[in-house]
């Protein structure tokens, strides 16, 4: 099959074009047009265009990795593939017919075999960039070209997300945003817990008891299962909680879910709830102060906040345990907030306003957002390839996790310009 793939992929992109073609009975064979890639049942290619000894035909174009491979599918009992104007085989074992009888024209496809090679080795490489050796070699151009195309193709699957979401939530479009803010602060490690306490408390619960900023703190601790009854300000918190919760019908997320070893203090769910619950509370319109601001530098003053003076000499609840210092969401924090929900709402904003100025802010937001840094930006690094802002990284995870980690090599624009020179 891997053979067959790579034969549908030289075919499309015609490299085998610098050597001359003919079908097995000696006939020369002028490709004029591929044709139209079938990923459905039935030819593997329509209305593709040839020239056999200077006979131009109209049809359909069938690829097996074995000319034998037409029998076994049994190509020669079905009707649909009565219109075959050419069959290209890399191994011409035999002839092929018809189910009328009628001979095929068969061509055994020449290409320069170093593309199989370079290919193979791709498919069956271990590591995460299995083209790693070539890729600095590239004209930075054309990564750069890759790369923008790359960072919109990920804005758009998760500007998609966000319209599934928004109609699993009655189109309620400030619950989603809360919900993906609130993942958003936990920071990978926390993020399964931060969603399931935005998700089971409402935004609109919140509304209704925003000009409280104690009822506030108390119903996300709360939900959190995060509170301890350890000194003045968690005992009230907790009775707030505990009315609150019977109000509403609450009922709070298991406490085991958090994740708390090797995570720097200052990165505790206590602290990142601190801070997630001023600035809800803070904001009204939170989507859309975020989403409406041009000035990227207003929206990192938006986010970030500080956990509180509570928290200024404390990590979790209780006596105080650390020198007072401001727990404010610091410059890489905030820098992860707007690449993984701002740039992303302001995306779907345009996509859903059909407004492309909407699309050009997204992409202007990551490219003043310095690179992010990670395992995989490290291995692309490590290769030579060089991000220069958070447009970059985005469209180098994009790669990684939807091209490389399943080797869609034939799908990449590198990958086309590393066969293409094999």
């Amino acid at each position: 099959m891997m053979q067959e793939q790579l034969l549908h992929y030289i075919w499309q992109q015609r490299l085998f074009s610098a050597l001359p073609q003919q079908t097995t009975d000696g006939r020369t064979v002028e490709v004029i047009d591929p044709g139209q890639l079938n990923r459905d049942s039935g030819p593997d290619f329509f209305n593709a265009k040839v020239k056999i000894d200077g006979v131009y035909w109209a049809g359909n174009v069938e690829i097996h990795t074995k000319a034998s491979d037409w029998y076994h599918h049994g190509h020669q009992n079905d009707t649909a593939y009565d219109n075959i104007i050419l069959h290209v085989v890399a191994d011409s074992d035999m002839d092929v017919t018809s189910s009328d009888g009628r001979l095929i024209p068969q061509m055994q496809l020449r290409y320069p075999q170093p593309i199989n090679g370079l290919y193979e080795k791709w498919c069956v490489d271990k590591g995460l960039i299995a083209c790693r050796e070539r890729v600095a070699q590239l004209p930075k151009v054309l990564i750069h070209n890759w790369l923008e195309a790359l960072t919109v193709e990920r804005l758009d699957a998760k500007a998609k997300t966000i319209e599934q979401m928004a109609h699993e939530n009655g189109e309620d479009v400030e619950q989603v945003f809360y919900v993906m803010l609130a993942r958003a602060f936990g920071f990978h490690t926390n993020s399964a817990p931060f969603e399931l306490t935005a998700r089971s408390l409402p935004l609109k619960v919140i509304e209704r008891h925003r000009g409280s900023k104690t009822q506030v703190e108390a119903l996300l601790f709360g939900q959190a299962s995060l509170l301890k009854n350890v000194d003045d300000y968690s005992r009230k918190l907790t009775t707030e909680y505990e009315f609150l919760s019977h109000k509403f019908g609450l009922k709070p997320i298991d406490a085991k879910l958090w994740k708390w070893m090797r995570m720097r203090p200052s990165s505790f769910p206590t602290i990142r709830m601190a801070q997630f619950a001023q600035l809800v509370f803070k904001h009204e319109r939170l989507m859309g102060l975020l989403t409406e601001n041009s000035d990227i530098e207003s929206v990192k003053q938006v986010l970030g906040v500080d956990a509180g003076d509570y928290w200024d000499s404390r990590y979790t609840f209780g006596d105080a345990q650390s020198e007072k210092r401001t727990k404010r969401v610091g410059e890489k924090s905030v820098n992860s907030l707007i690449i993984n929900v701002v740039a992303p709402f302001v995306y779907y904003k345009g996509m859903k306003l059909d407004d492309p100025d909407f699309a050009a802010r997204a992409l202007d937001m990551l490219s003043n957002i310095e690179p992010e840094e990670n395992s995989v930006i490290q291995q692309w690094k490590s290769c030579g390839v060089v991000p220069q802002n958070a447009l970059d990284t985005q469209a180098l995870l994009q790669l990684a996790e939807n091209y490389c980690r399943a080797h869609g090599c034939l799908r990449c624009r590198l990958a086309y310009n590393m066969l293409k020179k094999a």
